[in-house]
């Protein structure tokens, strides 16, 4: 692969990351914390990084968190205890699914479904500094199919970067509602200062797009702050450090591979039967935080969806930016 298609590949995914807005992504968990009350984040998910370009193609996902969001409609509706530090957040996303065949013209033989997912996200982190635990609830709305624009962007990302088009979109899943709630909720086991920590996860989701419930556990290595408060000491200028999250998941429904809930007309997708019932996956990533920019790599490994299919390996950047912060939000030390 030469240096001018890595460039133009690169270039579109900074654009797009501007432009729109992403599905796989969870920015809840204890590993993703900003110790700040107000910040902008973007991340990009593409299985280019790791070479390949079929299953979960890629996601772009734009979100921010400030205390004003607190009063949103949408933010009433999320569950959460009752933890004194409690930070809301809204978000849009994006994503397309695509077959190991992107050349053929045929419909999709024993391979993952097109599909293309867009939905808003509101979402809550509460943080119990006491008793060494985190909970988070999404509520996400959107829609699955052509109307999520999926297809066209791949089109337009294969026009930048001079690779094949993808004439398969014409059987992806077609166009019904995403309503979906996910709880997760992590406690810390062990810890060693501010240098090593494992935390026992269990996550579930819900609703007409995805049904899954799992556990798992998430190591932390390096410099970091607590990731059970959202107190940042004033003398911290630098995180750096490692992290990885095994899980399991027994999987009930997923819309990208059998169809909408209320649109049975897909012309091509898995009977419920044909989808995998259990699901693991490994995230790896390296995180530096300065005073004001977030920086992240990562790498996920997913496990065969649908009975058949192959294991599947993406990369993933994100970048977020801290705002000076709410003086009056509780719980909180404002960046300097």
């Amino acid at each position: 692969m030469d240096m001018n298609y890595r460039i133009r590949l690169i270039l579109f995914a900074c654009l797009r990351s501007l432009a729109v807005n992403a599905q796989e992504i969870d920015n809840t968990l204890s590993y993703r914390n900003i110790h700040a009350p107000c910040y902008m984040r973007v991340l990009h998910d593409n299985d280019y990084f790791t070479g390949t370009d079929e299953q979960y193609s890629e996601g772009v996902d734009v979100e921010l968190v400030m205390p004003w969001i607190k009063d949103f409609p949408l933010s009433r509706a999320l569950v959460h205890p009752h933890f004194a530090d409690i930070k809301y957040g809204i978000g849009a996303e994006q994503a397309g699914y695509t077959p190991f065949d992107l050349p053929s013209e045929g419909m999709p033989v024993n391979d993952r479904p097109y599909a293309g997912t867009f939905m808003l996200k509101s979402f809550l982190m509460a943080n119990d500094a006491a008793m060494l635990q985190r909970f988070s609830t999404t509520l996400s709305i959107g829609i699955i199919g052509p109307w999520a624009q999926a297809d066209n962007l791949q089109k337009a990302a294969h026009v930048i970067t001079d690779n094949v088009q993808p004439p398969g979109w014409r059987y992806q899943v077609k166009n019904d509602l995403i309503l979906n709630y996910q709880v997760n909720y992590e406690k810390e086991i062990a810890a060693y200062r501010n240098l090593l920590l494992v935390n026992a996860e269990a996550t579930a989701r819900a609703g007409t797009f995805s049904d899954r419930a799992g556990g798992g556990l998430v190591f932390i290595a390096g410099i970091f702050e607590s990731p059970f408060s959202s107190v940042r000491s004033k003398h911290s200028r630098l995180q750096l450090y490692v992290y990885d999250n095994p899980l399991v998941e027994v999987v009930g429904y997923d819309a990208t591979l059998e169809g909408g809930m209320f649109n049975h007309d897909s012309p091509y997708k898995f009977t419920g039967d044909g989808i995998s019932p259990v699901v693991f996956s490994n995230r790896m990533g390296l995180v530096l935080g300065l005073q004001h920019f977030h920086f992240e790599y990562y790498e996920n490994y997913v496990t065969n969806q649908f009975r058949g299919g192959p294991v599947h390996l993406y990369g993933g950047v994100q970048i977020a930016y801290l705002f000076d912060g709410n003086k009056k939000t509780a719980g909180t030390i404002p960046l300097e």
